[in-house]
């Protein structure tokens, strides 16, 4: 006799679901429990799925935790915890390919995922440059410096100096913490406050200073820090400067 599986029309309702309102209208425990049907077809992978949200704490715990370590859920399969265990590489090679094809910086998010791309596997800390004129095209983009497992150093005048050579309007810059803290340090703070002020006498506007720790990102503009060194030296910029930057602030 052919075995039904109980929980067939619970799966079916669901996908319908999927396919009306899309993966978005999903809590994280749906999308979780709808990912694994295909690999335990026959156990109520809802349970599962919050098992796995109260023993990890959120999607992205679960998606970087070891295979190994997702075995023990009950419920849980094998091939369930390999395929889980894909997403992360899947997630990096996704993005790295966002970053070559990528021909300009529009917004935040842009920004994000080419210093993520480029830097989130970097074992040790390096400085991402990117140069782009004033309608957010990438004219030059390179590695500027490279340190050890706790600091990579930078001159604000090497970063005015690439920004002259390249007549860039705007300078995006990012560098990583191996650590995978992705919280700025006093000597970050200082760097971004003093590369801030020195591009807004040149003219040239600083759009964020972002902060890499594996797949997390810390944006100094989100933050309100370089709207903050600004405004406390507002009155001695250009004023095609200061208006350049309320503007970009609009897309951050």
């Amino acid at each position: 006799m052919k075995k039904v599986n109980p929980h067939g029309g619970h799966r079916e309702r669901t996908r319908e679901e999927l396919k009306n309102l899309g993966a978005n209208s999903f809590y994280d425990h749906k999308l979780l429990e709808v990912y694994l049907y295909p690999f335990i077809p026959r156990k109520d992978t809802n349970e599962i799925a919050h098992a796995l949200l109260d023993t990890f704490g959120s999607l992205k715990n679960i998606i970087y935790a070891d295979w190994k370590e997702l075995t023990p859920i009950k419920g849980m399969t094998e091939i369930a915890a390999l395929n889980i265990s894909l997403l992360p590489e899947i997630i990096k090679r996704v993005n790295y390919q966002y970053e070559l094809a990528a021909e300009r910086i529009d917004n935040f998010l842009q920004a994000k995922n080419i210093a993520i791309a480029s830097l989130s596997d970097k074992p040790k800390e390096e400085v991402l440059l990117i140069c782009l004129d004033t309608s957010g095209k990438i004219v030059r983009k390179r590695i500027i410096s490279q340190g050890g497992l706790n600091e990579a150093y930078v001159n604000p005048r090497t970063v005015s100096e690439e920004a002259f050579r390249f007549s860039a309007d705007k300078i995006l810059i990012a560098h990583n913490h191996p650590s995978g803290i992705a919280e700025p340090s006093k000597n970050d703070l200082d760097f971004t406050v003093s590369l801030t002020l020195a591009l807004a006498y040149l003219d040239i506007i600083l759009i964020d200073h972002i902060i890499v720790a594996k797949n997390d990102a810390y944006s100094f503009k989100k933050e309100g820090l370089i709207a903050k060194a600004l405004s406390e030296h507002i009155d001695k910029l250009p004023q095609k400067v200061v208006a350049d930057i309320k503007k970009e602030t609009n897309l951050w």
